[in-house]
């Protein structure tokens, strides 16, 4: 049966001979050398680093805890380098115990199939003959008993190579091709590779083009190492990798987030505060959120002059004091009362106030800056930072006439900067609006939303701002 064992299981002898034997490539050899290649190592070089670097891109840009972000670096660095370290020991790989390269070679007494780190020997003691197979790169060994060993070589022309070689041997062993029954097994091997290179016989031993006197008889002598060394190493390097990059990630995470939040503005600025792990910019990032607001300040300070100025002034004061808030979010509530109890023309007052709420909302947002506020309903059982309640009235109220055709509308606004407080602004006015009798329900509501968020718009921020036409992504075709 043939061996089949780790390479460095091998006797010192074998293991030598077969260094000696892949280092000269066969040359000088008693033997026949077969190379076998082998793309392990190429594309581990190719690969390794591919994966470390997306894994380590990955981890650069995760907003996970810096632990984890550690841990996915030090994964990809210890896969990147194990894999070109991989490469490079396979590459240049000389006499080492554990790995004996990969090749096939054939001597008088024994044919090697070695892979690496293990190796497969059978021994020729008994054989009757060697065939290539035909259809398939591989040499059959017949032995007495009927028992066959097959060994793979890498094409067809070196299994003929081989069959030639021993049949070369076996003609110089029976004398056929000379006297040669008395040398060593060595000088056999050189004679039969000198017949097969040079298709004639050597006049005698002088003529052989032979480096080694011995071929050994390989036996499994030594025990395979179980690796604790070189894994301990390795679980050493990659907790050393992770501890040195847990302390390195947070600063280097912190000035990275710092970067992307100055240049997202308002929004990335109190994303980066928001982020308790973000510790080594904060009074910067407050500093500049704050400065990102003064530019609105100044722009609802210098529009036209409100006809209700403390709405106008109570707005001011919302937008300063979301200099120093956490969220950008501002409650706004609407509310209808249908006046004196009586029904107002049109939808209900359910509906339209909903109508003019959203589009109130992105009209503020627009006159302000969509990435400085952000309107939204009040959370239940709380105040709203604004408070708008509206009703139309037809009748003389407050020393107002009402237009014999139409309505007035009585508004009262309440602004807060701090919804558990009470109001900074609390304002009531009557505004004239004119609806011509006989509206329909639909045409009421509307012409009542477009009149009111005009109107307040005009107190609250100076003026409406008209959403921006939507962008024809289909216009070119």
């Amino acid at each position: 049966m043939p061996l089949r064992c780790k390479f460095e299981e091998l006797d010192n002898e074998t293991r030598d001979y077969l260094h000696d034997v892949k280092a000269r490539k066969g040359r000088g050899t008693p033997g026949v050398f077969i190379a076998k290649s082998s793309m392990r190592p190429l594309l581990a070089i190719m690969i390794g680093p591919t994966l470390a670097f997306a894994m380590i891109s990955i981890a650069h840009s995760s907003t996970n805890d810096p632990w984890a972000i550690a841990a996915l670096q030090t994964a990809g660095i210890m896969i990147g380098a194990w894999c070109v370290s991989y490469a490079v020991r396979r590459w240049m790989s000389k006499r080492s115990k554990i790995f004996g390269g990969r090749f096939c070679y054939f001597d008088p007494l024994n044919a090697y199939d070695v892979s690496g780190e293990t190796v497969s020997v059978v021994s020729l003691q008994s054989v009757k003959s060697v065939t290539p197979l035909p259809g398939a790169p591989r040499v059959a060994f017949e032995f007495k008993g009927d028992r066959d060993e097959v060994m793979a070589v890498p094409t067809g022309k070196d299994a003929d190579l081989v069959a030639d070689y021993y049949e070369a041997m076996a003609d110089l062993e029976s004398g056929t091709r000379g006297d040669w029954s008395k040398v060593t097994p060595a000088e056999l091997g050189a004679a039969a590779v000198f017949c097969v290179e040079e298709d004639d016989v050597p006049r005698d031993v002088n003529e052989l083009r032979l480096d080694m006197d011995e071929v050994p008889r390989p036996t499994k002598a030594n025990r395979a190492g179980f690796g604790i060394v070189p894994l301990a190493l390795i679980l050493m390097g990659g907790a050393f990798t992770f501890f040195v990059l847990s302390q390195a990630n947070p600063p280097i995470h912190d000035d990275i987030a710092f970067d992307q939040a100055k240049a997202d503005g308002a929004p990335g600025l109190r994303g980066y505060l928001l982020d308790e792990r973000n510790t080594r910019h904060r009074d910067e990032a407050k500093e500049l959120l704050a400065a990102a607001y003064d530019p609105a300040i100044a722009k609802l300070q210098n529009a036209p002059k409100a006809t209700n100025q403390p709405v106008r002034d109570g707005m001011i004061e919302l937008v300063k004091s979301l200099k120093t808030s956490e969220s950008p979010a501002v409650a706004l509530e609407v509310i209808e009362t249908p006046f004196g109890g009586a029904a107002t023309p049109g939808s209900t007052g359910e509906a339209r106030t909903l109508r003019l709420r959203t589009e109130l909302a992105n009209a503020l947002a627009r006159g302000v800056d969509p990435k400085l506020i952000a309107f939204a309903a009040p959370a239940e059982g709380k105040k709203p930072h604004i408070l708008i309640r509206y009703q139309f009235i037809t009748e003389r109220q407050n020393n107002v006439q009402a237009f014999a055709s139409g309505y007035v509308a009585e508004v009262e606004i309440e602004i807060r900067t701090d919804i558990a407080k009470e109001p900074v602004v609390k304002h009531k006015w009557i505004e004239a609006i004119n609806f011509p009798m006989g509206l329909t329900p639909f045409e009421f509501d509307t012409k009542g939303v477009d009149e009111m968020k005009l109107r307040l718009c005009r107190d609250l921020v100076g003026g409406f701002t008209p959403a921006p036409p939507p962008v024809n992504e289909f216009e070119d075709f």
